[in-house]
């Protein structure tokens, strides 16, 4: 038994093309099933059928299937938006029963303007030169055929011993949960200091506080973290910037 098919373009709505085909070469059915099909040497994906199941169509004499064309991407052209990423990000996990997590950052920012201490400046220096190589060798247009994966820091408060509430102090706020955005429900023992469109964040285990970043206006936050930074010798890094600040009395310098 042959039936009228006809292909319809999901882009424009517009039928593309129309044939007559036994009903036995079509599957028994669409829905809830992943089908390609080759037209005219291009491979289009199915997502719709009307109707969907083969019994339907034999009474129907038709169907009609809504495809969208299958668009490959030569990774070769895909450009990256910054020239460097974390290694690694946070661990996540369930939040706890009636907390709202408001608080999300894009992957991509996680770690990319943070605190480091002094000791790790050797550390620094060499991650902030791979970097410079990939902004200098890399760079197309708006982005970068390459990025560097930060690895020589993996601990960047290791050996200072930061509480949480210091932190929270000097922002003059308690701290909030907080999450990747299109991932997890919270970041473990993640803590987040908001103040206006900025936020300082990281991880704290049993108060101590293990990574400690900033996203979102930098002078008026960093300001009010100098004191902090002062006291325990911590560099400030912006990654994507190469730059490296140290806090000094007058603020942070060169």
């Amino acid at each position: 038994m042959d039936i009228t098919l006809e292909l319809i373009d999901h882009a424009t709505g517009a039928i593309f093309a129309e044939s007559e085909v036994p009903l036995e070469s079509l599957p028994e059915r669409f829905e809830g099933v992943e089908t390609t099909l080759q037209v005219g040497g291009a491979d289009w994906q199915v997502v719709g059928a009307d109707p969907s199941s083969r019994a339907e169509m034999a009474k129907a004499g038709r169907v009609q299937l809504v495809l969208r064309k299958v668009v490959t991407v030569d990774p070769k052209s895909v450009l990256f938006s910054r020239p460097t990423l974390a290694d690694a990000l946070p661990a996540e996990g369930a939040a706890p029963a009636g907390v709202e997590v408001s608080i999300r950052l894009h992957g991509d920012d996680y770690r990319q303007v943070e605190f480091v201490h002094a000791s790790q400046r050797a550390e620094v220096d060499a991650e902030l030169a791979d970097i410079a190589r990939v902004k200098s060798e890399h760079r197309h247009g708006g982005g970068f055929d390459a990025v560097h994966v930060r690895k020589r820091v993996a601990e960047p408060l290791g050996g200072v011993r930061l509480r949480l509430r210091e932190l929270e102090a000097a922002m003059e706020t308690k701290s909030r949960p907080w999450a990747i955005k299109g991932s997890g429900p919270q970041v473990v023992d993640g803590f987040a200091l908001p103040d206006a469109e900025a936020v300082v964040y990281g991880v704290a285990r049993d108060g101590w506080v293990e990574t400690l970043g900033v996203y979102g206006m930098l002078p008026d936050v960093v300001g009010r973290l100098h004191a902090v930074a002062l006291a325990h010798g911590l560099l400030l890094v912006d990654w994507c910037a190469g730059q490296c600040l140290r806090a000094h009395e007058a603020g942070f310098v060169e």
